[in-house]
């Protein structure tokens, strides 16, 4: 599997890769960038299978480098301070969302989890993405969205007993009854 880390901070990139390097066998590191301009580039040249992607970039952020891209089919993990985006990374089906200071584990376990999702095929493109949510304007209010690896599931709020999260990405929802409808992705 190859990876390319994507962050304005020199010190974060350089954490990424001593991660990775000792922790993340069969993972190649094959490209770093700071901006928004850089990483086109990069991104166009070494199509990766992973992206460690910061939200602030220079004078842009990730979610303008992801719109100047015609499409993508890379699995992204966003390593951020900021963490008032994780809607957004959910929207773009983001695979995990670090909140910096990023842990060992946390990271160890976000890149597990992209290189399952490589291996079960469910990368997504930014069609598929554009597809789901299309597909979720005609949910209501009422409603609440929980991804899965290859899914969104739409729950209604009164069927909810209680949620319950555990590190930012589990989510624990016991229902009154199994009235749930997804959304492929």
């Amino acid at each position: 599997m190859t990876i390319v880390i994507i962050d304005d901070e020199f010190h974060a990139r350089e954490f990424l890769k001593t991660i990775i390097n000792e922790y993340c066998f069969g993972i190649e590191i094959v490209g770093e960038a700071a901006s928004v301009e850089e990483s086109i580039k990069l991104l166009e040249s070494t199509k990766p299978d992973i992206v460690l992607l910061d939200i602030a970039l220079q004078n842009l952020s990730a979610f303008d480098l992801l719109e100047r891209l015609d499409s993508y089919d890379f699995q992204i993990i966003f390593t951020t301070a900021f963490d008032h985006y994780a809607l957004k990374a959910i929207k773009i089906s983001a695979i995990d969302y670090l909140i910096k200071p990023i842990g060992i584990s946390d990271l160890v376990q976000a890149l597990k989890k992209a290189e399952l999702a490589i291996k079960s095929n469910t990368q997504l493109t930014k069609n598929s993405v554009q597809q789901v949510l299309e597909s979720m304007k005609s949910i209501s209010s009422n409603h609440i969205l929980v991804p899965s690896l290859n899914s969104i599931d739409v729950i209604q709020l009164g069927d909810i007993l209680y949620l319950e999260a555990q590190k930012n990405i589990q989510l624990y929802i016991q229902l009154t009854i199994n009235n749930i409808r997804h959304l492929s992705i």
